[in-house]
């Protein structure tokens, strides 16, 4: 990416780029990368952009006419609505013959002239995120073995995206363990990296193949699920306190762990991490709610 960083660079600052200079810099970079001119022409693209496209597309060529019909309208009106002098970033989902989907992210540039100017980054949807966790940017959590933020932050771009493209909602759940200070302070924390442990577990199994669960950060975890309907939502709410409230021990001692949940709806007419901080919101309000019923 940082090839496409540099490339975007020299053509918002009108640089002479050859044609053939660009297409050979391109086949250096693994994703698809396509440059469109203001009418989202093709200038440049790369084989693997025609491989994920699955259709030729020529120099002079328009994108729009390439893409299914859907993403052709999305493209066109974004487009259509952005001003030579703005800076901007539009992302969709397309469906593969085969079944599979491919991102596409298109980013606009003003040009020195004054036009805008596109570059167009193709892979494949689940391949975004295998590449994270595959190269070290996704890292996993050592203690629980959930995925980390970075790895939260690609599901996230990526349930956006398919919302976008299906019009299904998806949705995000942010959990904080009740009272974990006070059992650090009082077990010791490697009984606390034990709960820790056991929640995450619990986390998993509650959750449906394909969700996310991640841990955020100390007693934090986050889970995102797409394609799901507000009554489905609320029965996964209750699953998840029912699994996390059962007894487990330590040292000889049982004891409940309970936990706030705040939950969220993404529709894809905002940035999912406004739909996260909602989630976030959400839970402070459930545990706030939680100590007024129960002071002590």
């Amino acid at each position: 990416m940082m090839l496409h960083a540099s490339v975007a660079g020299r053509i918002a600052k009108g640089s002479a780029i050859s044609v053939a200079a660009l297409t050979a810099a391109l086949e250096l970079v693994d994703d698809g990368v396509l440059l469109l001119g203001p009418n989202l022409e093709v200038l440049a693209a790369n084989a693997r952009a025609i491989e994920l496209l699955g259709h030729p597309a020529p120099r002079g060529s328009f994108l729009t006419n390439v893409l299914p019909p859907t993403a052709a309208a999305r493209l066109r009106a974004a487009a259509g609505m952005l001003e030579s002098t703005s800076s901007t970033q539009v992302t969709m989902l397309l469906d593969r013959s085969h079944g599979s989907k491919v991102k596409l992210e298109l980013s606009f540039y003003p040009s020195a002239a004054g036009e805008l100017q596109t570059i167009a980054i193709l892979r494949s949807a689940r391949g975004a995120l295998a590449a994270q966790l595959e190269s070290g940017s996704a890292e996993r959590d050592f203690l629980t073995g959930l995925p980390t933020r970075a790895a939260l932050a690609a599901r996230l771009q990526e349930v956006e995206a398919q919302t976008l493209e299906t019009g299904h909602p998806y949705a995000v759940l942010f959990i904080d363990l009740d009272g974990f200070k006070t059992l650090n302070d009082g077990w010791g924390h490697a009984a606390g990296d034990c709960v820790l442990a056991v929640v995450a577990e619990r986390l998993k199994t509650a959750v449906r193949p394909g969700d996310l669960v991640a841990r955020y950060g100390g007693d934090e975890f986050v889970i995102v699920v797409d394609d799901i309907t507000a009554p489905q939502l609320a029965r996964l709410a209750r699953r998840l306190r029912t699994m996390l409230a059962a007894p487990l021990e330590l040292g000889g001692q049982w004891i409940a762990a309970t936990a706030s949940i705040g939950r969220a709806f993404g529709d894809g007419t905002r940035p999912a991490a406004e739909v996260l901080d909602e989630a976030d919101r959400a839970m402070y309000r459930a545990k706030a709610a939680r100590r007024k019923r129960h002071p002590h």
